[in-house]
């Protein structure tokens, strides 16, 4: 019989951590080919009327680029 150490904490959360991060890859894959097989669209597309569907008087460039942003979907890098 082989006996393996007890797990710490530490790396039962890495490995926690870890299964929690490929779970959201393989859920994002999913909704990436479902919207592009259902509605033709791709995520970045999707997420850009979904700001514009939260304004209920639409919005400006400005304010959609800033929701985009703050959203993590527009990634502006400084000059």
């Amino acid at each position: 019989v082989v006996r393996r150490a007890p797990r710490t904490a530490a790396k039962q959360r890495l490995r926690l951590w870890l299964r929690l991060l490929r779970a959201a890859r393989v859920i994002e894959a999913a909704l990436r080919e479902r919207l592009r097989l259902t509605f033709s669209l791709t995520l970045p597309q999707f997420d850009v009327l979904a700001a514009l569907a939260r304004s209920a008087t639409g919005a400006s460039m400005t304010e959609l680029s800033r929701a985009l942003r703050d959203a993590g979907v527009l990634v502006v890098s400084p000059d």
